[in-house]
């Protein structure tokens, strides 16, 4: 099983966008706003700093089917690991839910800084460069 996580694809940022613009005839006021507030940016900050490429996914794929002996799951972003994580250590899914909704309503400065965090850590900018002597 090759679980990849969030993937950055042309459908994803066309739901995004469509999703944004769209108007939720009936629904409550506030229950919109959280939406288009929270959780919309929130996921689109979590696609931009978790997700990977098609090509990535699809070079994993590849490793897998050729392994000799794969591991029965592969997860092809080490970035997602604790997330997915939080959905392993609770199978009916309310401890990765209540953490999600707890750092997005509770913890918003310190998700925002987590997700900023990981994007300046993989960008590569703080690696060190190796020189020959």
């Amino acid at each position: 099983m090759v679980e990849p996580g969030p993937v950055n694809t042309d459908f994803e940022l066309k739901l995004m966008e469509e999703v944004s613009r769209s108007e939720f005839p009936g629904t409550d006021p506030a229950t919109v706003r959280y939406f288009k507030d929270v959780y919309l940016p929130a996921s689109h900050e979590i696609f931009t700093t978790l997700g990977q490429s098609p090509a990535a996914v699809a070079e994993a794929i590849v490793n897998v089917i050729g392994a000799r002996r794969p591991a029965f799951r592969t997860q092809t972003n080490r970035l997602y690991t604790p997330l997915v994580a939080l959905k392993y250590a609770d199978p009916s899914g309310d401890l990765s839910v209540r953490t999600y909704y707890r750092l997005l309503f509770n913890y918003g400065t310190l998700f925002h800084l987590s997700m900023g965090a990981l994007r300046c850590l993989t960008c590569g900018c703080f690696r060190r460069r190796v020189t020959p002597l």
